[in-house]
């Protein structure tokens, strides 16, 4: 295989390698700043959360307190009453799996019916 050979002077050689090595910390300087912006961000937004009590069911290892999933799911469905929704809708709304979801609903038949559209919604109580 041909390489194609170029010749350089010594100096031009020196103009390139500086400007190179200067637009190289140019860019790490830029990264580190960035960096920095992006860590104050999620610091901001982690103490927004707690503030609010955001909790991020999503997140792996974190673990919902007993009786967390069906709060989360009966305070969406009272947002809406009457309104049927599916275990995908709940979930993309709520964080929760869809797994979660499923079993919320399934072993809460007291408290949830499953419509014969195949939208669950709560149980009129009487």
């Amino acid at each position: 295989m041909n390489e194609a050979k170029f010749e350089i002077d010594a100096e031009t050689a020196g103009i390139v390698v500086e400007t190179l090595k200067k637009t190289i910390a140019i860019l790490t300087k830029e990264r580190s700043e960035i960096e920095q912006k992006i860590t104050d961000a999620n610091a901001k937004l982690k103490d927004l959360k707690t503030k609010l009590g955001i909790t991020d069911p999503t997140c792996k290892g974190a673990r919902l307190r007993k009786g967390e999933a069906d709060r989360l799911i009966t305070s969406y469905f009272t947002a809406a009453p009457g309104k049927g929704f599916s275990i995908s809708e709940i979930a993309a709304a709520t964080g929760l799996k869809q797994s979660s979801v499923r079993n919320v609903l399934i072993r809460g038949k007291a408290k949830y019916e499953e419509g014969t559209d195949n939208l669950w919604r709560l149980r009129k109580q009487t």
